[in-house]
């Protein structure tokens, strides 16, 4: 688990205090957004993860070899917080077809689910709106 004072710094350099680990969260990953309205796919959720989750390491060059141990996941994230580094990105655990995969995420690149949802709505009317325009002065 993330500790409460990693959670104070990041609510300090801006996140927002309802991003803590566990929270769903969207990032305007709209599959098909390139493409026309009707192809628009929902957008992709994920969950924040502490930042000592083995799942946000596992496969990862600093763990390359196999799946690390809570211990040696805790003391790398400590040895990279010591250095400065990581101080400010938070792994999300993506929800994607092909299955899960972690992503290391800037804070501010993300907002709840239900807010890039509704992000996500607005856009696609507004796709579709951009789309018939032709049509009607065409007329």
């Amino acid at each position: 688990m993330v500790s409460t004072v990693q959670f104070a710094r990041l609510h300090n350099s801006g996140t927002p205090p309802e991003l803590v680990e566990g929270t769903l969260v969207g990032s305007r990953r709209w599959p098909s957004a390139a493409a026309h309205p009707d192809c628009w796919e929902p957008p992709h959720k994920g969950v924040v993860l502490s930042q000592t989750d083995v799942r946000a390491w596992s496969r990862t060059i600093a763990f390359s070899a196999g799946e690390p141990s809570l211990r040696e996941v805790t003391l790398h994230v400590a040895q990279l917080h010591a250095r400065n580094l990581l101080v400010d990105d938070v792994p999300v655990l993506w929800d994607f077809p092909d299955g899960p995969q972690v992503y290391w995420s800037r804070p501010q690149n993300l907002k709840p689910a239900e807010d890039d949802y509704r992000d996500w709505v607005r856009a696609r009317a507004l796709a579709y709106e951009r789309v018939a325009l032709p049509h009607l002065a065409a007329a």
